[in-house]
């Protein structure tokens, strides 16, 4: 009865465990663009695809722009590569 009581307790302690890592999981940053070339000037407009629950965004859009929004738009007035990083955190 006492090991039964035992492997119970140590079960739900480990569920807990597990379910409290999954809830304070860091972000990983992930994004498409679209479009992703063509003539300038362009509209390009960026979706978050970031996972781990993210609350803030920050975007440097390559062009001296920065934005806070999740799913930004930025025209590319000048032709060329850009360089685009996205910052996503939560609590963790």
């Amino acid at each position: 009865m006492y090991l039964t009581k035992l492997v119970k307790t140590s079960c739900v302690a480990v569920l807990c465990i597990l379910l409290s890592i999954k809830s304070f999981a860091q972000p990983t940053a992930n994004f498409t663009a679209s479009p992703a070339s063509g003539c300038a000037p362009l509209l390009v407009s960026f979706s978050d695809q970031s996972t781990g629950n993210p609350t803030t965004w920050k975007w440097v859009l390559g062009n001296g722009t920065i934005s806070q929004l999740q799913n930004p738009s930025v025209v590319y007035f000048n032709p060329g590569q850009y360089t685009v990083k996205l910052v996503a955190t939560n609590a963790s």
